[in-house]
């Protein structure tokens, strides 16, 4: 009926999303060649529609780390978010939102993820995941700022050694 109605105004295009019903959660992932995700993260909303602030303002909102999964579930999603992350090649650390279905929720009957975004540059303040996610793991925040830095460097290297190996090959 929407897209009927949508129609008859005379666009051309609509675009339909599927609607998703699971858990929406953030997953902190640092590395190069060899990533790993960290511990999935849950924010809890207070209203109908997570909100901007919920998530991302100091007090207000609820993050739960790890998400209140059980813990093959955890497994599943961190390896999954892994593939992801290698899949589009990231490097450094990225932050990578997804909804997680159980095999009840899910529409192939099995449990899933389903990536929301991938961000790239996620914001490390106070009351980013990211931190309370490599906590879970025994990193300290500024190991973990050290960490980034160091994957940043590492990057960077095999990137102009790639580039002097094209140079002298010419």
């Amino acid at each position: 009926f929407a897209i009927t109605e949508i129609f008859k105004t005379g666009k051309e295009f609509a675009l339909i999303e599927e609607k998703i019903i699971g858990m929406e959660l953030t997953v902190g992932v640092i590395g190069n060649e060899h990533p790993i995700a960290l511990p999935p993260s849950q924010t809890i909303s207070n209203h109908a529609f997570l909100t901007l602030e919920e998530k991302f303002l100091p007090g207000a909102g609820e993050n739960q780390t790890p998400a209140p999964l059980p813990n093959k579930s955890l497994i599943f999603v961190q390896q999954e978010i892994q593939k992801v992350y290698q899949a589009v090649q990231c490097q450094g650390y990225a932050r990578i939102d997804c909804f997680y279905q159980d095999s009840l929720q899910s529409p192939t009957g099995q449990e899933r993820i389903v990536i929301i975004e991938i961000n790239t540059l996620p914001a490390t303040t106070p009351a980013t995941c990211i931190f309370h996610q490599a906590a879970e793991l025994g990193i300290k925040p500024m190991d973990l700022i050290d960490k980034i830095i160091t994957l940043g460097f590492e990057a960077h290297s095999k990137t102009i050694s790639t580039q002097k190996a094209k140079s002298l090959t010419i």
